[in-house]
């Protein structure tokens, strides 16, 4: 992890960009979003970023911690139901939030196997299916 001050003022500086004009190049696609996509996606960032700036001036803050605020907000991105040029927009800005931390934000406890299930079910689930009661083909 990087020094704690130089990642404050990075966070700080990160929050007061917009997120479309300055990484827009990150994924260019995301030129077309809808204006409330928009709002959603720096104002999601923006909370990570303050999350992550309280969760700082905490004394003996570690990696795993911060790493789980940004997993936190990750999941509530996933749960928005965003586009897929938009959520991927966002993998890319959590991929700076990561760089700015210094660590790396992956979750290595689950297999992506085991992520790929997960996130299949919460689309079934959102789309009202219970995967549960589907029969295996044949049966």
């Amino acid at each position: 992890m990087k020094n704690i001050e130089t990642i404050k003022l990075e966070l700080v500086r990160f929050i007061q960009e917009d997120k479309f004009q300055t990484y827009l190049h990150l994924q260019p696609g995301v030129a077309n979003s809808t204006p409330e996509d928009k709002l959603f996606i720096n104002t999601e960032m923006n909370a990570c970023c303050t999350a992550l700036l309280e969760a700082l001036e905490k004394p003996a803050i570690t990696e795993d911690q911060l790493r789980q605020i940004v997993r936190d907000s990750l999941e509530r991105v996933k749960d928005h139901g965003l586009d897929t040029e938009d959520e991927e927009f966002c993998y890319e800005l959590y991929a700076v939030i990561g760089d700015i931390l210094g660590i790396d934000i992956e979750d290595h406890s689950v297999s992506y196997e085991q992520k790929m299930i997960e996130d299949l079910a919460k689309l079934a689930m959102k789309a009202g299916i219970d995967l549960s009661k589907l029969k295996p083909p044949g049966k």
